[in-house]
C-alpha cells in the first residue's frame, strides 16, 4: 500500500500486512506505507496482500482566473430572411446576396424537405435563414460576483481531489487584480484517505 499523495498521517487501520509507518509520520507521494511482508512464526517471510486505511492532513494551493468584464449580444441592424431550394447536392437562392460579411450574426436555418413521413422523400426541400446581426458590448462585471464564481470552482476542484469521504478542514484565499482579471488563490488544508493498492512487480 502507497500514499496516493504527500501528507502527515492521523489515523492507520491495516487489515493485512505489516505497517511501515505511524500516526504523526510524514509521508510522500509513493511512498510505502504497507508491507505485503509479514513475518511467520518460524521467522521465514510470507507475501500477503497489504491493505489498510490510511488518514492523513493534505495540503492544496489551486488558482483560478476570470475576466472582470462580460461581453454581452447587443442587436445590430435588421433582422434578414434569405430563402432558397435545394435540389439534390445543388442550392438555388432566392435572395441578392450570398453571405453577409463584416459583422457578427447568429444564423436560423429551417429546412422543409417535400415528401410524405415515413413513406417516402423527394431530392428537393425547401430552406430558410434568418440571420439576426449583433455587436459584442463590453461591460463591467461585479467584482464580487466573480470571486464568488472563483471561490465556488475552487472549492468544487478541491472536493473532487479528496473525495466525498474527505473534508476541508482550513482555507484560505488571496486574491490578485491583474490585466483587467481577477486571479484567486486557494489554500487549504484538509483531511483524506491516501492509502492505494499497488500491485508487487
Amino acid at each position: 500500500v502507497r500514499a496516493s499523495r504527500s501528507g502527515v498521517v492521523t489515523d492507520i487501520r491495516v487489515l493485512e500486512g505489516e505497517a511501515l509507518v505511524s500516526r504523526g509520520d510524514a509521508v510522500t507521494a509513493g511512498q510505502i506505507l504497507v508491507s505485503g511482508e509479514r513475518a511467520a512464526r518460524r521467522g521465514e517471510t510470507r507475501l500477503v496482500h497489504a491493505a489498510a486505511e490510511i488518514t492523513a492532513h493534505t495540503w492544496y494551493e489551486l488558482t483560478a482566473s476570470a475576466p472582470l468584464s462580460v461581453s454581452r449580444k447587443e442587436p445590430d441592424g435588421a433582422v434578414r430572411r434569405r430563402f432558397a431550394v435545394l435540389i439534390g447536392d445543388s442550392r438555388i437562392n432566392f435572395c441578392s446576396d450570398s453571405g453577409i460579411s463584416g459583422m457578427e450574426c447568429d444564423k436560423i436555418t429551417r429546412i422543409w424537405q417535400l415528401g410524405i413521413k415515413d413513406v417516402f422523400s423527394l431530392p428537393f426541400a425547401l430552406m430558410l435563414e434568418t440571420v439576426r446581426p449583433y455587436a459584442l458590448r463590453e461591460s463591467a462585471a461585479s467584482p464580487a460576483a466573480v470571486r464568488a464564481a472563483l471561490e465556488e470552482e475552487l472549492r468544487a476542484a478541491v472536493q473532487e481531489r479528496i473525495g466525498d469521504a474527505g473534508k476541508v478542514i482550513s482555507e484560505h484565499f488571496t486574491a490578485e487584480e491583474r490585466g483587467g482579471e481577477l486571479r484567486l488563490t486557494l489554500r487549504c488544508e484538509c483531511e483524506e484517505r491516501i492509502d492505494e493498492e499497488t500491485p508487487r512487480p
